[in-house]
């Protein structure tokens, strides 16, 4: 791939097909040294940074960060 060619994910197609793309080069047999490499961490960082702009989690606020914790050791039902 030609990485002056890699553009900034701007839509949720755009994303789709970039992690497309990244799971064709995850499941390339691993070589240190492939030209691939390259591309893969390119898009890798594309794809998060999208995500990191597309997909926001608020914080959950303390009552419910302690009621997840609790339910997550079975201490707690939310029922």
């Amino acid at each position: 791939m030609d990485l002056g060619l890699v553009k900034i994910i701007k839509n949720d197609d755009q994303h789709r097909q970039v992690l497309a793309r990244i799971g064709e080069l995850m499941s390339l047999p691993f070589s240190a040294d492939a030209p691939e490499n390259d591309e893969l961490e390119v898009l890798a960082l594309l794809a998060a940074e999208y995500e990191k702009e597309t997909f926001v989690i608020e914080a959950p606020g303390p009552v419910e960060a302690v009621r997840f914790r609790l339910d997550q050791g079975g201490r707690f039902s939310s029922t």
